[in-house]
């Protein structure tokens, strides 16, 4: 299970990015059959109102991931999981996983710039034991003791080196 969150960000109100992985190492998991096509779980930091991309693209390697508040809902401010994806290992090796097309938005749409931080998962071969955890501030209770967790963050992820968190910092979409 990979737990994508945002960290130290302000007014977010609706996100969207794509969520890169390396098909020849593991495959996306599907997280709801109700739904068309494999997808992930949102997660409630930002109620997801709308819906706007949830899906595996697997030609292109890269879960498709979207969601926005909707009014009378706030917008929200602070750290926590955007969303989980849950991955099965297809062969051994380091999977990388990261982020492309990257928007944040407050409730006016301006857009806030972005640091990503991707992450990788080793995937062992068959038979090897590995330690396991629990994934990492998700309050989830629906990730068992036995699958290897992970997290990639989307936004204010701590500077490498520094200590300290970086913020997201509105820009303006307006054409002057």
């Amino acid at each position: 299970v990979l737990t994508i969150y945002i960290w130290d960000t302000s007014n977010l109100f609706a996100y969207q990015f794509d969520l890169t992985y390396e098909g020849d190492l593991v495959a996306v998991v599907d997280a709801d059959p109700q739904r068309p096509g494999d997808n992930a779980v949102l997660r409630d930091f930002l109620k997801p109102d709308l819906v706007i991309n949830n899906q595996d693209d697997p030609r292109s390697e890269a879960v498709l991931l979207g969601a926005s508040a909707a009014y009378p809902s706030e917008p929200v401010s602070g750290s926590g999981p955007l969303a989980q994806v849950r991955f099965r290992a297809e062969s051994p090796g380091e999977a990388r996983f990261g982020f492309t097309n990257v928007t944040l938005a407050d409730d006016q749409a301006a857009v806030f710039t972005a640091r990503e931080e991707s992450c990788e998962l080793i995937v062992l071969p068959v038979g090897e034991p590995t330690a396991t955890r629990a994934a990492a501030q998700t309050g989830s209770t629906e990730v068992p003791d036995s699958v290897a967790t992970a997290v990639a963050g989307v936004v204010g992820t701590q500077a490498a080196g520094t200590g300290t968190p970086a913020t997201g910092e509105p820009q303006s979409t307006d054409a002057a």
